[in-house]
């Protein structure tokens, strides 16, 4: 499983309203599925992802559990 589809998964869980306008949270927006992108924003906006601290997510990066941190 991706990291985007990860993310898709957790926001739609969570119940939480998708933002409809594909803003660029992250520099390698680009890469992240057309479909996956307003979740993506969405769980950025949450502070549910921060990406890697090089301001990028890289979405079609496979999801490893140890990666996973609960937000504080």
């Amino acid at each position: 499983m991706t990291k985007s589809e990860f993310v898709v998964i957790i926001v739609r869980a969570l119940g939480l309203e998708v933002n409809t306008k594909l803003t660029e949270a992250f520099d390698d927006a680009d890469q992240i599925p057309i479909w996956a992108k307003p979740y993506v924003v969405t769980a950025a906006e949450a502070g549910l992802i921060k990406g890697n601290g090089d301001g990028k997510f890289n979405p079609n990066a496979y999801f490893l559990s140890f990666n996973a941190r609960l937000r504080e």
